[in-house]
C-alpha cells in the first residue's frame, strides 16, 4: 500500500515538474534570450534537464504500476532501462548544479571581473564533461560492476536491480557532487548575508541567479542527501517505500521550479547588469 501511495505522489510531482519547467523554459528563451548569454546557459540547461527528468520520471512511475500489478504485462527490463535514463539525466543535472554553485560563488566574490571575462569562456567543454559523467556512470554499471542478466524481477526500484558494486559507487559520487553543492551554496549564502549587512547592493539578475543556486543547495540537502543518510543508517527500509528516492528528488525539483518561476515573475527581463559596491562607482555591463 505504501508503495502505491509513494508512486502516486511521484506521478503528481512529475506532472507539476513538467508543467512548471515548460513554462519557465519558454519564458526564459522568449523574454531574456538567456541562451545567447554565456553566463546564463547553465541555468537554461538546468531547466531543460529538469523538464527531461520530469518526463522520464513520470514514465518510470507509470511503468512500475502495471509491472507490479500485472506481472508479465510489460517486460520487466522496461523498468530498468527507463531507470537508466533517469539515472543518466540525474547525474548530469547533479554535476551541473555543483558547477552553478561554484560559478555563483566566484561571481559574488569578484562580480565586476566575473562579468567582464565570463562571456569569453565557452561552456561547451563543461557540457562535454557533464555528458562524460553519464557515460562513465554507464561504464561502471555495465563494464566495471558488470550487471548480470536476466534481471531480478523481485525488485521494485531501479537501484535495487543494480549490483552491490554499483550501489557503493553511486554513494561515493553522490557524496562528491553533493558536498561540492552544499559547501559552495553555504559559502554563497554567507557572502550574500555579508553583502546585506554591509549594504552592498546588486541587481535583480544577480539576486535571481544567487537565489536559484541557494535553492538548489537546500533542495538537494533536504530531498536527496539527508534521506540517503537516513536510509544508510537503517532507520527506515527504503525498499518498503518503493521509488522513494526518485519521488523525493522529483518533489525537490518541483520546489526549485516553483522558486524559479516566482523569481522570473518578480524580476522581469532586465536589460542590463550592474553591480553597485559601497564606496565605489556603479559599473554597468550590457549583454
Amino acid at each position: 500500500m505504501t508503495h502505491w501511495f509513494v508512486t502516486w505522489i511521484g506521478i503528481i510531482a512529475a506532472c507539476l515538474q513538467i508543467f512548471l519547467n515548460i513554462r519557465i523554459f519558454i519564458r526564459y528563451r522568449l523574454t531574456t534570450l538567456a541562451w545567447q548569454k554565456v553566463e546564463f546557459q547553465f541555468i537554461v540547461l538546468r531547466t531543460f534537464l529538469d523538464l527531461l527528468l520530469g518526463i522520464s520520471n513520470l514514465t518510470l512511475f507509470c511503468v512500475s504500476f502495471p509491472i507490479l500489478l500485472y506481472p508479465g504485462s510489460i517486460p520487466f527490463d522496461a523498468l530498468f532501462y527507463v531507470g537508466l535514463v533517469v539515472a543518466n539525466f540525474t547525474i548530469i543535472r547533479s554535476f551541473l548544479a555543483a558547477a552553478i554553485a561554484i560559478e555563483r560563488c566566484i561571481a559574488s566574490e569578484f562580480p565586476i571581473k566575473f562579468y567582464q571575462h565570463r562571456r569569453f569562456i565557452s561552456n561547451y567543454p563543461f557540457f562535454v564533461f557533464f555528458i562524460f559523467t553519464a557515460i562513465f556512470d554507464d561504464f561502471m554499471l555495465f563494464g566495471f560492476c558488470g550487471i548480470s542478466f536476466p534481471l531480478d524481477s523481485t525488485c521494485a526500484t531501479y537501484l535495487c536491480i543494480t549490483p552491490t558494486c554499483y550501489k557503493k559507487y553511486a554513494k561515493i559520487y553522490a557524496l562528491i557532487y553533493g558536498l561540492i553543492n552544499y559547501i559552495f551554496s553555504f559559502v554563497l549564502c554567507c557572502k550574500l548575508l555579508s553583502m546585506y549587512f554591509r549594504k552592498i547592493h546588486y541587481t535583480h539578475e544577480l539576486k535571481k541567479a544567487n537565489s536559484l543556486c541557494i535553492t538548489d543547495g537546500l533542495s538537494s540537502l533536504i530531498f536527496d542527501f539527508l534521506p540517503a543518510i537516513v536510509g544508510n543508517m537503517g532507520v527506515i527500509n527504503a525498499d518498503d517505500l518503493g521509488p522513494i528516492a526518485s519521488v523525493l528528488r522529483t518533489v525537490g525539483r518541483v520546489f526549485e521550479a516553483a522558486v524559479m518561476y516566482k523569481l522570473m515573475s518578480k524580476y522581469h527581463s532586465p536589460q542590463s547588469m550592474s553591480v553597485t559596491v559601497k564606496h565605489e562607482k556603479t559599473t554597468n555591463m550590457k549583454f
